[in-house]
């Protein structure tokens, strides 16, 4: 998923409304997360949230994807050790600071409970 940035008129495309009560394998969310992230990112826009915020969310959701996609890490399982190596692969991908590293776990963690919200997993570990 590019990182792009968000322009004030931008939409994001609408993902299905399906909810993954009965698909939670890992492999299932390499072609559901983005879309997931889309519908996330129309909702903190229809909550008002700024352009800048809309970015950054949408910046760091694109590392976790990323991160995600390629571990096949499992969302409802995001335990420690895989939050260990989420810090490792920001950093790998040049997110040295504690600020940059400690905005992308917020942004993971707000995303995951929209996630319960939405009934595609049953609870964080965050």
């Amino acid at each position: 998923m590019p990182v792009n940035s968000i322009t004030q008129k931008e939409s994001f495309p609408q993902a299905s409304s399906e909810k993954l009560v009965e698909q939670k394998k890992p492999e299932d969310w390499g072609k559901a997360l983005p879309g997931f992230v889309l519908r996330f990112l129309n909702s903190l826009k229809k909550q008002g949230k700024s352009i800048n915020t809309l970015n950054a969310y949408k910046n760091d959701l694109s590392f976790f994807a990323e991160f995600i996609i390629g571990t096949k890490a499992d969302l409802e399982n995001f335990t420690f050790p895989i939050q260990e190596h989420w810090l490792q692969f920001l950093k790998d991908h040049g997110r040295h600071s504690h600020a940059s590293q400690r905005r992308a776990q917020m942004s993971v963690r707000t995303f995951l409970h929209f996630l319960i919200q939405e009934g595609a997993i049953e609870g964080s570990p965050l």
